[in-house]
């Protein structure tokens, strides 16, 4: 009786998503899953005719946010920081290929030809 009075109750808290959305409660289910697990091997080992305990559902696991808030999170603040960097670079670029770009070479070669003359 009191076994499926527990069972009812790990159940109850498991079915309730507010519950299992946090962390500690979570951690708090899985060591009663555990356990319970545990003393129903046990309880078996020691009585051999009494396999009647009731077995616990999985753990249920939120489809939460937590992960893709996470790495969004992560892509929110990699994207400014790859920005800060990449675009002083490619406007260093533009900038010394604007003074040192090949039309500017062109005319540097067609001067030394000159002189050459």
């Amino acid at each position: 009786q009191d076994a499926n009075d527990y069972v009812k109750e790990f159940q109850k808290l498991n079915d309730d998503f507010s519950i299992t959305g946090n962390n500690l409660y979570s951690q708090i289910l899985s060591t009663l899953f555990n356990d319970y697990n545990n003393f129903k091997d046990d309880f078996s080992k020691n009585c051999s005719s009494c396999n009647n305990l009731p077995t616990l559902s999985p753990i249920r696991t939120p489809q939460s946010f937590e992960h893709a808030s996470s790495s969004s999170s992560i892509a929110s603040t990699l994207i400014p920081v790859l920005l800060a960097f990449t675009i002083p670079f490619f406007l260093g670029v533009a900038y010394k290929y604007s003074l040192f770009g090949f039309g500017k070479r062109l005319q540097k070669h067609d001067l030394r030809k000159r002189l050459k003359k």
